[in-house]
């Protein structure tokens, strides 16, 4: 039986097999990619028949009203409640400084966060120009929210803000 199988294996791996199974995998290969790209035109036609007449693009650069970062601060408190009954301490505010002026009449949103990543809370508020930020840079905007839910203060380790508008 080793005879056979090392006779097969001989056959297999002279030089015309091996050459006629390269040019039947290049054959499989461009006929693969050739549906793939007529199934991705098709696809394309598809998407809310839009018409080369009607094509058209456009740019538009975006820029940040904050370049030079912000301030983040908690405000916790005890919560005899939190932690099944156990008590410990919760973030029951956040403040948010150092905010340029032309981020002004924009809505900031804070996510706080665990060491994953996972969202613990999420608030969002509106930057009013009256709120007078850090007396160090003047003329920014400092904010206030409140938290709801209050998450453990433990558990806070990341904050993530983005101000858009």
């Amino acid at each position: 039986m080793n005879q056979q199988f090392e006779g097969h294996l001989a056959d297999e791996g002279s030089s015309e097999r091996r050459a006629s199974r390269r040019r039947r995998r290049l054959i499989a290969g461009l006929v693969t990619v050739g549906v793939a790209g007529t199934v991705a035109v098709a696809s394309a036609a598809t998407l809310g028949g839009i018409k080369p007449t009607s094509l058209g693009a456009d740019q538009s650069e975006i820029v940040s009203c904050e370049t030079s970062g912000v301030s983040v601060d908690y405000v916790t408190k005890y919560d005899s409640s939190a932690a099944a009954g156990l008590g410990a301490y919760v973030v029951t505010d956040v403040t948010v400084g150092e905010i340029s002026p032309r981020c002004a009449g924009q809505t900031m949103s804070v996510t706080l966060a665990d060491s994953d990543g996972s969202a613990l809370t999420e608030v969002q508020t509106v930057l009013n120009p009256s709120n007078p930020g850090n007396p160090g840079n003047p003329g920014s905007i400092a904010v206030t929210i409140p938290v709801a839910p209050t998450p453990l203060a433990h558990d806070v380790n990341r904050v993530a803000i983005v101000i858009t508008g």
